[in-house]
Order: C-alpha cells, then sequence, then structure tokens
C-alpha cells in the first residue's frame, strides 16, 4: 500500500521563485522532486539538530575526558540496541498507514494504527529496562568487564520508555506531514535539554551524571511529542470528512482491550521485516562501539565515537532528502516508470553528495583539528578518521540505494544484504580489533561500508532495473 501515500505539496512561490527553483531544478536535475522548499525544510531542523548534537558530544568528552565518555557512549550502545529490539520495526509501517489514514479520512485507523503501536512498544520497552536496569552489574562484569560501566548503564535502562513513546509518536507526526517538526522533537530537542543539565549534573554526580541528563532529556523530548501529537489529532479531527464519532466511539466497544491486542500481534507480524533490517542497521551501527568496549579499553571507545561524529555527514542529510523524495519514488515503482525512478534516485544521491562532501573534505584535509574540538587526547584517533571517512564517501556515492529497495517492496533483498554485512564485519572486528584496537575497529567500519554500498547497489540493478549510483545517468 506504499503507493497511497499522499503527496504533500507547500504553499505556491511567487512567480520570480518559481524562476529562481526552475533554474535548481534543471542544473541540479530536481525536476522530479516535491519541492526544494519542502526539502530544505527538512534539511534545516536536521542541521539544527546537528548543531545541537554536536555540542552534547563535544560537552560530554571535554567534561569526562576520553576514558568517561567511552563509559557513557558504551552503555548508550547497549540501550540504543535493546531500544530496536523492543521497537519491533513499526516505525515506518506506523508512517505509511497514517498517511493512508489522513488520506482516507478515517479516523477509527488513525487511531486504531496509532495506539496499537504505541501500546506494545510500550509495555516492551518497560520491560526490557526493568530487566537492564536489573541485570545492569553482572552484564557490565561478565560481558564488558568494566564495574565502572554499572551507574552509566542503569540510569541509560530507564531511558527505554520515554525514547520508545517518543519515537513512535515523532513517527505518527512524519505520517501526518509535521516531517520537519518531528525532525526537531526527535532528536534535537532532546540532546538539546541533556545539554542544560549535563554540566550541572557532572559536576554534582561525577560521570554519571551525564546518563542522568540523558534521561531528563528523553523525558522531555517524550513529554513535547505528546503535546504536538495531540494538538494534530484534534486538527485533523476538525477538518470536514473525518468522522465526528470516530473519537469517542472508536475504542468503546467492549471487546476493544481483546480487538487491541489482536490487532498489535497482527502489526507485529507485517512489521517483521522492517524489525529485522532496523536491528541489523543498528548493530552495524553500535557493533565496533561494543565490541571495542569488550576487547580493550573505555578510552578507545571514547576516542572512536568522536571519530563518528565527523564521519557520519552522510546521515545529517539522507533522511530528511529521503523523506520527501519517498512518495515520488514510490508512485514512480507503482506504474513501473524505471526512467522517472531512476532520475529521482539520482538526483536524490546528487543531494546527498552536494551536502556532504565539503563536510567530508574538511575531515579529511584536517583531521586532528577536528578531533582536538574533543580534547587533546582524541587527536590520537586522527588516523582511524581518515579511514572510517573514506568508507562514509562510498556510501554517499552509492545514493539512496537501501531506502529504495525498502520503498519498492524489496525489505528481502535489504535484510539479506544487511546481515551478510552484519556477519562480516563482526568477523572483521574480531580479527582486527584484539590485533590493532582503534586502527582495527577503524578499518573494519571502513570495509563494512563499501561491502554494503556494494550489495545494496547489485541488488538495485538486480531487482529495480535501474542505477542509483550518484555517476550514473538520469535515463
Amino acid at each position: 500500500m506504499i503507493e497511497e501515500l499522499p503527496i504533500l505539496e507547500p504553499a505556491s512561490p511567487s512567480i520570480q521563485q518559481q524562476s529562481v527553483l526552475r533554474r535548481i531544478r534543471l542544473h541540479l536535475g530536481l525536476s522530479h522532486l516535491l519541492s526544494v522548499r519542502s526539502i530544505g525544510l527538512a534539511v534545516g531542523a536536521k542541521v539544527f539538530g546537528l548543531a545541537v548534537t554536536f555540542s552534547f558530544h563535544v560537552v560530554i568528552s571535554r567534561k569526562l575526558h576520553a576514558g568517561g565518555a567511552g563509559l557513557f557512549y558504551l552503555s548508550l550502545a547497549t540501550v540504543t540496541v535493546v531500544l530496536v529490539l523492543t521497537r519491533i520495526g513499526v516505525d515506518v509501517p506506523l508512517m505509511r498507514d497514517t498517511a493512508i489514514a489522513i488520506d482516507s479520512s478515517d479516523v477509527h485507523r488513525l487511531l486504531r494504527n496509532l495506539i496499537e503501536a504505541a501500546s506494545m512498544t510500550a509495555v516492551l520497552a518497560l520491560l526490557a529496562g526493568l530487566l537492564l536496569a536489573t541485570c545492569s552489574g553482572m552484564v557490565c562484569g561478565l560481558i564488558f568487564r568494566k564495574a565502572e560501566l554499572s551507574p552509566f548503564l542503569r540510569l541509560l535502562s530507564m531511558s527505554l520508555l520515554p525514547l520508545s513513546l517518543l519515537q513512535t509518536l515523532c513517527s505518527f507526526l512524519k505520517g501526518t506531514g509535521l516531517t520537519a517538526f518531528a525532525l526537531l522533537i526527535e532528536n534535537p530537542l532532546l540532546l538539546a535539554v541533556a545539554l542544560v543539565f549535563t554540566p550541572a549534573l557532572v559536576h554534582k554526580y561525577g560521570g554519571s551524571g551525564a546518563a542522568g541528563a540523558y534521561l531528563v532529556g528523553a523525558v522531555a523530548a517524550m513529554t513535547a511529542a505528546a503535546f504536538a501529537t495531540t494538538w494534530r489529532l484534534r486538527n485533523l479531527t476538525s477538518r470536514g470528512g473525518f468522522a465526528a464519532t470516530g473519537l469517542t466511539g472508536a475504542w468503546q466497544s467492549r471487546d476493544r482491550l481483546l480487538s487491541l491486542f489482536r490487532g498489535a500481534i497482527q502489526h507485529a507480524r507485517g512489521c517483521r521485516h522492517f524489525w529485522a533490517n532496523d536491528l541489523l542497521l543498528n548493530l552495524i551501527g553500535n557493533l565496533d562501539s561494543l565490541l571495542l568496549g569488550v576487547f580493550t579499553a573505555e578510552q578507545n571507545v571514547g576516542i572512536f565515537n568522536a571519530v563518528l561524529r565527523f564521519s557520519l555527514a552522510p546521515s545529517w542529510f539522507r533522511t530528511p532528502v529521503y523523506n520527501f523524495a519517498a512518495p515520488q519514488m514510490a508512485s514512480h515503482w507503482h506504474r513501473r516508470n524505471l526512467h522517472a525512478l531512476q532520475a529521482v534516485s539520482v538526483s536524490v544521491a546528487r543531494i546527498l553528495a552536494l551536502c556532504t562532501l565539503p563536510f567530508l573534505a574538511v575531515t579529511i584535509l584536517a583531521p586532528k583539528m577536528c578531533l582536538g574540538l574533543f580534547g587533546e587526547e582524541f587527536k590520537a584517533g586522527w588516523i582511524a578518521l581518515l579511514i572510517v571517512t573514506f568508507g562514509k564517501l562510498c556510501e554517499v556515492l552509492a545514493g539512496p540505494s537501501r531506502e529504495l529497495l525498502l520503498l519498492c517492496n524489496q525489505e528481502r533483498s535489504v535484510t539479506i544484504a544487511v546481515l551478510s554485512t552484519v556477519c562480516f564485519q563482526a568477523a572483521l572486528l574480531a580479527i582486527l580489533v584484539p590485533k590493532w584496537g582503534l586502527t582495527g575497529a577503524a578499518l573494519a567500519n571502513c570495509l563494512m561500508s563499501v561491502f554494503l554500498a556494494a550489495q545494496t547497489l547489485t541488488w538495485v540493478r538486480k531487482r529495480l532495473s535501474i542505477n542509483s549510483c550518484c555517476f550514473a545517468g538520469r535515463a
């Protein structure tokens, strides 16, 4: 049902603005994208979030130094993997089903989708948080062999419930068309609040105060998302076309709890491919930090995460650009218009390249200066930064191949590609990290990025018969 996603058109620009936008589209090949203005709004929200995120990590690194920052990032990586396990892949289906419900003016379906997703993920997150908090000492001692990690992990495990609800509500808001607003709440607001509380809490409670500040930020962001969702629901149900009795009559049947449980089970079954992809992609992003924590000292984990702050430039722009191009891609795939589908994919790849290459160039030309922002001891990872940056450059040039496969109902292909990449990465880390430490983790990360990009590009050519690479023609 992806093809039924509504295309949300912004307000019409003036004649002069149309002329300027037309020239930009012709120059970059953007005539098939929804709106430069809409993409710019979401990119602006993402860039603002980037500034807040970067400031938070700089403060964490300078306050806790490499060792303390390593403990914080190690506990955060553990909690993030557990969070994805409890999310069961509901985010993309929730966005899709919300958009379809709005398009068909079905308030019953709109509310049911939100309640099913929120109830499933909240219960799982609560149980997982309690279990992780209870077993934090055993996890830190037996797996990581770092007893000082336990306070960090115990506090961050309490953030699983607010983080789960936050992501569910933001996915709902994105489905209603408030993509830029959701992007501002989902991560920037969380880290902005955490950034305010971090200095005071670290001064009073030491390193674990950073985990407490993150927990406060998660609760604040969840609260803001709840208010935004309530406002959006009232706004939608007050429009013409929505049934006035939907809000009161949708959930007043006697067997509503049993119906909700059955719907939640069906929802989980339908999300299993997305769940597998989310989990595997999350492992790709956190496996190197986790294995560095197992095999080496926590200082290496802190330095490696500082390296990742600069090398993850592609992700800053990938999500907002893809969110606004996705409806056009889905429409072209539904009509089997492969020429137009390749044109949109190549345009997205070129936008990502234009946005991220300047950042990657600065990283390559001045690696020590970049890492010096986190502190003098972080400059030791400059070689690792160069290695990881090369892998991220390959990801940028490959274009949105992974997202394109998911959008065109090729979840199985993505699952195969990501699963093989996780196995490849785990084998590399097991071999290289004990031998070369930080440099070995960087080399494994680089080879993993190249391997995943090559696989997804191959699947796009095989399954969709197009080429999404940045250097491909627009057909």
